[in-house]
């Protein structure tokens, strides 16, 4: 199983997108928008909803799993609705040490604003480790696969990579996207865009290792 890269730095920051989520002019594409390769997937209650796919070795009880699940979802609705105060506070102190609020501040709501209202967050893989080599302190991590869809968005995906802390609290050490606007999309032949899934690292429900 690949390891998420834990390393933190300025070159991993947030929105270290492939393609900013700006609006182009629609007269530059031909025909309609292309159709996005995120599923549609009906919203599940994180609290009791089934867990999704879990890999590695370091693989804890059921519980652990959804209090990832769970803190991974809080996260998301914290930055999706703009709540920056409380998505900051859920990182951990290795990512603030080049994160700062203003800077991550500076990230999330334009990326909000051009990507649309989110319309759908969806975990689709979890994978464990223990005490990896290149992490910034020892401990059980947890890397949170997510696909999401957005109204001007082709394509969107990443991971969270969390850390548990001495207390049992998970703290957000990393976070990667891709994402690649619908404009954009629009001007690619298919044959260019139909790679992109694989080529971003993306987990689709149904492909997890």
């Amino acid at each position: 199983m690949p390891m998420r890269n834990l390393l933190a730095g300025a070159a991993a920051l947030l929105l270290a997108g492939t393609a900013a989520a700006q609006i182009h002019d629609p007269a530059m594409t031909g025909g309609g928008p292309p159709v996005s390769p995120i599923p549609v997937i009906p919203a599940i209650d994180p609290a009791t909803g089934p867990l999704p796919p879990q890999a590695g070795e370091a693989l804890p009880d059921a519980a652990i799993q959804r209090a990832v699940l769970e803190t991974s979802y809080r996260y998301l609705a914290a930055r999706d609705g703009g709540r920056v105060d409380e998505a900051y506070a859920m990182i951990a102190p290795s990512m603030r040490a080049y994160l700062t609020k203003d800077l991550f501040r500076s990230q999330i709501l334009p990326f909000n604003r051009e990507a649309g209202a989110v319309q759908q967050r969806t975990i689709t893989k979890i994978s464990w480790y223990r005490d990896p080599p290149d992490a910034p302190a020892p401990g059980l991590y947890a890397a949170a696969d997510f696909i999401s869809r957005f109204p001007n968005l082709y394509l969107h995906c990443g991971y969270l990579m969390w850390h548990q802390e001495p207390g049992g609290a998970w703290k957000l050490a990393r976070e990667e996207q891709s994402f690649l606007d619908t404009s954009m999309a629009g001007d690619m032949p298919p044959e260019r865009r139909e790679p992109l899934v694989r080529q971003m690292g993306c987990v689709l429900p149904g492909e997890a290792e």
